[in-house]
């Protein structure tokens, strides 16, 4: 199993994981927009015999970085893989010595939500009708103290 960059012609299979795991999933051009515009933005996939089981986005600005993706197809899922997309995605904003790590979460998620906390995240706030569907949100947050683990941003 390997965590590689995500490419525009990854981005079929990744349509078809989003209509697999979302009620309102990204289209191709809000992936599109986030791999060949957005200067702010990460995206990885996670493949496993060559087929994408799972994929990471996040947004770093200045020291702060903001979670935008995590998802792990439904055949994979109950396996720790979102852990293992977790710890791949906080050594990278380490990497780029952000101090911060946030995400926002349904409050209806509470499998996530415990994934979340395992890995050291705080409930930060509430965000009221956050979602399409009046659903609130959490505002999750991680503290990232200590020293980094890398020093070379173009390892991201």
């Amino acid at each position: 199993m390997t965590i590689e960059p995500l490419l525009k012609e990854d981005l079929d299979s990744i349509i078809l994981l989003e209509q697999e795991l979302y009620l309102k999933p990204w289209q191709k051009k809000d992936f599109l927009y986030e791999l060949e515009e957005n200067p702010f933005a990460y995206y990885f996939k996670m493949v496993d015999n060559q087929k994408i089981i799972g994929y990471m986005g996040f947004w770093i600005t200045f020291d702060i970085a903001q979670i935008t993706k995590i998802s792990i197809c439904k055949a994979y899922q109950g396996k720790k893989l979102s852990y293992i997309l977790m710890q791949d995605l906080e050594k990278r904003v380490r990497l780029a010595h952000c101090k911060s790590l946030s995400l926002e979460v349904r409050i209806s998620n509470q499998v996530a939500i415990h994934v979340y906390q395992k890995c050291g995240f705080k409930i930060e706030t509430l965000r009221k009708d956050y979602y399409d569907n009046h659903e609130d949100a959490y505002l999750m947050v991680k503290e990232l103290n200590g020293n980094d683990y890398f020093s070379d941003r173009n390892e991201l």
